[in-house]
């Protein structure tokens, strides 16, 4: 599944298979509130050092109109929990996300 190749360094890395699987109007919104464009996500991930495997659990789709579904999971990380959500839509029968924002997750 696409969002899980983005979860690894071999994907992130590669900026071209970054921007096939981004939107050309993608937008993040960072863990701390920051609003990240398309070419500030390939710019950030080409360069991040490698990342360990992370287990996710909780996957959640929804078909919000033929075409688009949101996707909700958890990613727990080797220092932290957070939970995803994702907009996908189909471009040229091809999905590309084009929504994302990651909170992390606090103890209660």
């Amino acid at each position: 599944m696409a969002e899980e190749e983005l979860l690894t360094s071999a994907t992130r890395r590669d900026p071209d298979r970054v921007r096939e699987l981004l939107h050309p109007e993608f937008i993040e919104i960072g863990r701390w509130g920051r609003r990240w464009s398309r070419e500030e996500i390939v710019a950030a991930m080409a360069v991040e050092i490698e990342r360990a495997p992370v287990a996710t659990s909780d996957w959640e789709f929804s078909e919000l109109v033929p075409g688009v579904a949101l996707v909700g999971y958890t990613v727990h990380g080797a220092d932290r929990v957070s939970r995803q959500s994702s907009v996908w839509v189909m471009t040229d029968g091809k999905p590309q996300l084009r929504f994302h924002q990651g909170t992390i997750v606090t103890a209660h």
